[in-house]
């Protein structure tokens, strides 16, 4: 090959790249215009997909995940509760206990949020780790009852996340918790529900912020 065909195929190449980190970066976008239309679904909800998505990256770089699991990660994140633009409103938003109807509604969302997610190849990925937020280490999660064995760490972190900002925010039912009171009460689900190394890096990671905020 001559200099001239050599160049010629760096530049194709290059141009490729250059697609494809445009491509990347659209889908990106899309991800956080869909995060802002969920998370305005319920006001107890508002930048909820942006906090779990900040955790998730934040832990995901604590295990030392490459660009291309931090990228599905945050794509998971802000579009893990996408399945809740099928829950009503009025179930979001009930100030009190749910009954065991509308709960159920509220279990249906992962399955939702893989339902719309699956279908686009671009995130067949995105799909499986998002649908699996609520799923429990001991199986008695939704909605598919994974176990241990079938919950890979990128779904221990995302539902680490997700029920760490769940805690800490605000919710019809309750005034959001302070972080110390919302670690201990999910410590006592450590190995049953959530994953022990996974709640050690989230308190870790808070840890390090009040030291730096000190």
């Amino acid at each position: 090959m001559g200099r001239d065909d050599a160049t010629l195929k760096n530049l194709y190449y290059a141009g490729v790249l250059d697609e494809s980190a445009a491509l990347d970066a659209d889908i990106d976008s899309i991800c956080e215009a869909f995060a802002m239309i969920i998370d305005a679904k319920s006001s107890f909800t508002a930048e909820h997909s942006t906090r779990v998505t900040q955790y998730a990256v934040a832990l995901s770089l604590q295990f030392g995940f490459d660009e291309g699991q931090i990228q599905t990660m945050r794509r998971a994140g802000l579009l893990h509760d996408i399945g809740k633009l099928g829950v009503p409103t009025t179930i979001l938003e009930k100030p009190g206990r749910l009954d065991e109807a509308e709960f159920a509604r509220v279990r249906e969302h992962p399955k939702y949020s893989d339902s719309i997610l699956r279908p686009i190849p671009t995130f067949a990925a995105t799909a499986e780790l998002a649908s699996s937020h609520h799923e429990r280490l001991d199986g008695k999660g939704y909605c598919r009852g994974l176990g241990a064995e079938q919950l890979p760490l990128d779904a221990r972190i995302l539902t680490a996340a997700d029920v760490f900002d769940a805690r800490t925010a605000r919710r019809p039912y309750r005034d959001a918790m302070p972080v110390s009171e919302a670690l201990a009460i999910v410590r006592k689900d450590e190995g049953t529900a959530f994953d022990g190394a996974c709640l050690a890096a989230l308190s870790e990671i808070y840890e390090d912020k009040q030291l730096a905020a000190a």
